[in-house]
């Protein structure tokens, strides 16, 4: 078949001989495509370092025969010189795009896809609180290293936010350098000389074994908090999840399977985008069917009077100003603390229940390191870390009921 005319176009129907898209071929590359419900478009195929690709040009006829020639015949120049077309119509959609915020705009959108809602709300409060307020309307191929170096040291007094800060400028100089839009990343440049060193320091926490007195008096003293009733609840199942502060506080009802015992966390929330099971203990479940009399008609668990979750800073203003955990008369604590208990009391319960390492980092929800281990280990575990958190759960109420006499060897 020669090369298509208009009125070809206008008169081809699809066969109805099979179901996929029929194709009709006009000059080098270019093809008409007709569906079966005889909806027409236009598709340039061609071969890149022997791979095949395509590129879609728009629908027939919105897109003319002669704008569509024409098209193909800019992407058969681009080929020539050894370009793939591909890559610079992607470029092109970028250049014109120079503004700082825009480049900014558009590598946080690709990373929302990838990231859990709350790193993408915490990236995207570092870059419209702290970057763009500097930088926003500003030529991104403009801004010079020593005002990069500048803007961080701002932030000297709050290590772990200035590197928060730096990632996030990372990953926009990435993108405007990939597409064209800088000759230089800054971030790729020596910046550790304005780089404050962050504290290698742990949570706070209380250790399990060697303090099981002030765990105790923690304990009971939550038992025993006068506050906000929503916020108690959310600090007495703490212990028994060892969830962090961000996830108990946004646990929805939705998340809550009664049938089953589980918390089921949907991907989007979670930090590697991956679908979080974990069971809950009977100390757990009763905690959760007595806040369902509270909050159970609301979106949240733990809900506010604005029909929002509470803060996880409600939890630490509770334990350190509420309950005096500030490290004076009383050791120093924080909600994410109860990680750091939770796992090292599994570790020293391991050896006499026999739990696999595995399970008790799947109830830590922490990831597999290796890799491509994690690729075929799929296993949930989730039969054995009903029993952790159940024989956890009555160690925790064995603290808090007898402080510094536990007996190890009773504890079931």
């Amino acid at each position: 078949m020669g090369k298509l005319t208009k009125k070809e176009i206008d008169s081809i129907k699809h066969s109805g001989s099979i179901k996929s898209i029929e194709r009709y071929k006009d000059i080098n590359n270019l093809y008409l495509e007709v569906k079966p419900s005889n909806a027409k478009s236009w598709l340039y195929r061609y071969q890149f370092n022997g791979k095949p690709k395509s590129i879609g040009l728009g629908g027939y006829p919105n897109i003319s025969l002669s704008q569509a020639r024409e098209l193909t015949n800019e992407y058969n120049k681009v080929k020539a010189r050894g370009v793939d077309p591909k890559i610079q119509l992607q470029q092109s959609k970028y250049e014109n795009t120079k503004e700082f915020q825009e480049v900014a705009d558009k590598w946080l959108e690709k990373k929302q896809k990838e990231w859990s809602t709350a790193t993408y709300k915490k990236s995207r409060g570092y870059l419209y609180n702290d970057i763009l307020p500097i930088f926003k309307t500003r030529n991104i191929n403009e801004i010079e290293y020593i005002e990069i170096a500048n803007f961080l040291k701002r932030f000297k007094d709050t290590p772990t936010k200035q590197n928060k800060i730096k990632i996030v400028l990372s990953g926009i100089y990435q993108l405007a350098k990939a597409y064209g839009l800088c000759e230089v990343n800054h971030i790729n440049s020596d910046l550790g000389i304005v780089m404050e060193r962050q504290r290698a320091e742990s949570y706070p926490f209380i250790h399990p074994i060697d303090d099981k007195e002030n765990l105790s008096k923690l304990l009971n003293d939550i038992d025993n908090y006068h506050g906000n009733y929503i916020v108690k609840k959310a600090l007495q199942l703490a212990p028994y999840l060892a969830f962090r502060p961000n996830m108990i506080v946004s646990l929805k009802w939705s998340d809550f399977r009664e049938k089953e015992g589980l918390l089921v966390i949907e991907a989007e929330n979670m930090k590697m985008r991956k679908e979080f099971k974990q069971p809950l203990s009977d100390q757990a479940f009763n905690i959760l069917m007595e806040l369902k009399e509270y909050t159970g008609t609301s979106e949240y668990i733990f809900s506010n009077r604005n029909g929002k979750h509470i803060t996880p800073d409600s939890l630490r203003v509770a334990i350190q100003r509420g309950l005096g955990y500030i490290g004076k008369d009383k050791p120093k604590f924080t909600t994410h603390g109860w990680r750091h208990v939770t796992s090292t009391g599994l570790y020293n319960l391991q050896r006499k229940y026999r739990w696999q390492t595995e399970a008790i980092e799947m109830v830590l929800d922490h990831q597999e390191r290796n890799k491509v281990k994690a690729v075929y280990n799929n296993y949930d575990y989730l039969d054995e870390r009903k029993e952790i958190l159940s024989v956890w759960a009555s160690f925790i109420d064995d603290i808090k009921q007898n402080g510094n006499i536990i007996d190890f060897e009773k504890v079931s």
